[in-house]
C-alpha cells in the first residue's frame, strides 16, 4: 500500500533596569509589531488562527550575545493592524532580537522556546535583525503543528473495500518548540491514533510517521482482509490530505485449462461368419 500526500501594559521612564539597557533613557517611541504569514479563515476541529482573530501574542526580548540573555516578556495586544507591546526603544540601540507566539514563551540559556500540544493552534514567529526605533516590527508567523485533512482510500477496479481502519501508529502530538532553530524536540507521543474516512483535522507534530490501515477486499466470492502499512511525511503549517491506494491485486482468479481431443474416425475391419 503506498500512501501521498499534498502574535498593552503601559511603561514608563521608571522601567526596571531588567526590561531596558542600565545606561539608557526611553526614547518614548514604543516598540510595536505587525504580523504577517497567517492563512485565511478555514473550518476545523481546533480554532484557526488567522490575521483576523489573532487578538494578542506574547513577545521576548533577548539580547545578542552567547548565549543571548533575555531582556523582557510581555503580551502585544492589537490594536488597529498594530500590536503595541507598552515598552520602548531606549536611546541607544540595544541588540535585541524578538521571538512571539500565541503559547507560552520561556527562556533557557538564550534557547526561546513554547511548549504546546494538540488542543489549540499554535503559531510562532521571530525577528532577529529588528531595525532599531522601526515605526513597527514586522514578525512573520506561522503555523507549527501539520494538519491531517482529509483522507480517501481507494482500490483495484471491480473491488469493493470494507471493514476499513486508519491509524497513525506513534504519532507526537505535542512537545517543545525552538523558536531560534523552527524545530521540534523533547515530543510527546500518542501511539495508534485512530483516522477515518473523510474529513479528520487534527493537529500533529510534523515529521514521518507510520499509517497502518486494515481493509477486506471483496470480488465475487473473494473476500479477504488485509493489514498495510505506509510512512507519510506530514509536512509544517500544511493541511495534509492523504490519499491511500491499494496497489495490489490479491484475488487471484482459479482457473483451468482444459483440452479436449476431437472425434477420430477408425475403419475397423469386421469379417462376417
Amino acid at each position: 500500500m503506498a500512501a501521498a500526500l499534498a502574535m498593552a501594559a503601559s511603561c514608563t521612564k521608571n522601567e526596571s533596569p531588567s526590561a531596558m539597557t542600565e545606561d539608557s533613557e526611553l526614547t518614548g517611541k514604543e516598540i510595536c509589531f505587525v504580523t504577517e504569514g497567517l492563512g485565511v479563515d478555514v473550518q476545523t476541529k481546533v480554532a484557526e488562527v488567522t490575521m483576523e482573530n489573532l487578538e494578542s501574542f506574547n513577545v521576548a526580548a533577548v539580547s545578542a550575545g552567547s548565549p543571548e540573555t533575555f531582556a523582557w516578556s510581555v503580551v502585544a495586544h492589537r490594536s488597529g493592524n498594530r500590536y503595541l507591546t507598552g515598552k520602548y526603544w531606549p536611546v541607544t540601540n540595544p541588540t535585541y532580537r524578538f521571538y512571539a507566539s500565541n503559547c507560552g514563551l520561556t527562556i533557557n540559556e538564550g534557547v526561546p522556546c513554547t511548549v504546546v500540544d494538540e488542543s489549540m493552534d499554535a503559531v510562532c514567529g521571530a525577528m532577529t535583525t529588528p531595525t532599531f526605533q522601526a515605526e513597527t516590527t514586522t514578525i512573520v508567523m506561522r503555523h507549527i503543528f501539520s494538519r491531517i485533512g482529509s483522507i480517501s482510500i481507494n482500490s483495484e477496479q471491480g473491488y469493493e473495500l470494507s471493514n476499513i481502519s486508519i491509524k497513525l501508529t506513534e504519532a507526537h502530538i505535542g512537545g517543545k518548540y525552538n523558536l531560534k532553530t523552527y524545530r521540534w524536540f523533547d515530543c510527546t507521543s500518542q501511539s495508534n491514533m485512530a483516522l477515518q474516512i473523510g474529513n479528520n483535522d487534527i493537529l500533529v507534530v510534523p515529521g514521518t510517521t507510520a499509517v497502518e490501515v486494515r481493509y477486506t477486499m471483496t470480488k465475487g466470492d473473494y473476500s479477504y482482509s488485509f493489514t498495510s502499512t505506509s510512512n507519510v511525511t506530514l509536512m509544517e503549517g500544511k493541511i495534509c490530505d492523504l490519499n491511500l491506494t491499494v496497489t495490489k491485486d490479491p484475488a487471484v482468479p482459479v482457473r483451468i485449462a482444459v483440452s479436449l481431443a476431437p472425434w477420430e474416425s477408425r475403419q475397423l475391419p469386421v469379417t462376417l461368419q
